[in-house]
Formats: C-alpha cells, structure tokens, sequence
C-alpha cells in the first residue's frame, strides 16, 4: 500500500471534471456533497468509517463516492477520477488561453466591492438611448447600463 491520496482533494477534483465535461448537475452536486460532508470528519473518523464500510451512513456520502475515498485512502488514484482524466479533452491552461485570446473588451462590472461604484444588487438593462445611466454622459455605442434590481425603468 502506497501513501494514501487526498481524499476530499481527489472528490473535488472529480466534481470540477464533471462540471467541465457538462455532465449532469446531480452528479457535480454528488461529489461535491460528499467532499462538504467528509471535510467536517476528524482524519481518524474518515479513515474509520472508509475501511469500516459505514461512509455511505453520512448523508450526502453515497456508494460511488465511498468508493472513491477508499480508493483515495489506500494511495490509489480513484478510478472514477483516471476515467475522467483519460478523457479531458484539452488541457485547462490551453482551453484558458483559447478563450482568452478570443475576448475582445472588458469584463468588468462596476460593483462597490471592485471599485467603490455601482452596488453589486444590480441588474443589466440595455439602454436605448446610447447614453450612460451610471455617468449620464452620452456615448459613441450604446452601452449597457446598470439599475437597481427591481428599479422600474422605461423601454423594458
């Protein structure tokens, strides 16, 4: 027996390659949970109860993800996660780059926690009238403006 893995590490990790690969919600949910239920597990508990098959009592902890940790535990890598890996398509820093080579502009939202500006409860409304709701200046484009959610505005 090698040293054993993270498990938790080893559950998370198969929830982000789910999530990427566009799988089911419940399943990104599933090994998620399990990963919140097991964090809140002394190291001695988690490794009781993994070689004690009494895992999948815990709510959110169930047959799949027991197994996992098992595996996780005995220093392998789950075979869940080797599947997943196997079939990641493209590495995540070249899928990065990808994207971000094609952005053009900014994503950036005024909101009071970057900047100090607009408060982040607000909604994205279009503005027809090509001036600015937050500066009230007129623009070159229109552009998009920001209300307060729930704000009645005209045009919408």
């Amino acid at each position: 027996m090698s040293d054993p893995r993270d498990p938790i590490a080893d559950l998370r990790r198969i929830a982000f390659l789910l999530e990427r690969a566009q799988e089911a919600t419940y399943r990104v949910q599933a090994f998620r949970k399990a990963a919140a239920a097991l964090a809140k597990l002394d190291t001695d508990e988690l490794v009781q109860r993994a070689f004690g098959g009494t895992l999948t009592e815990l709510a959110g902890v169930g047959d799949v993800t027991a197994r996992c940790v098992v595996e996780s535990l005995d220093g392998e890598e789950p075979v869940y996660l080797r599947r997943l890996e196997a079939i990641e398509a493209e590495p995540l820093g070249e899928a990065a780059a990808r994207i971000r080579s094609a952005l053009r502009g900014t994503c950036h939202i005024p909101s009071t926690r970057a900047d100090g500006g607009i408060a982040v409860t607000v909604t994205r409304v279009s503005s027809r009238s090509g001036s600015s709701a937050v500066t009230g200046k007129e623009t070159r484009w229109p552009i998009p403006t920001f209300v307060h959610a729930g704000a009645k505005t005209s045009g919408t």
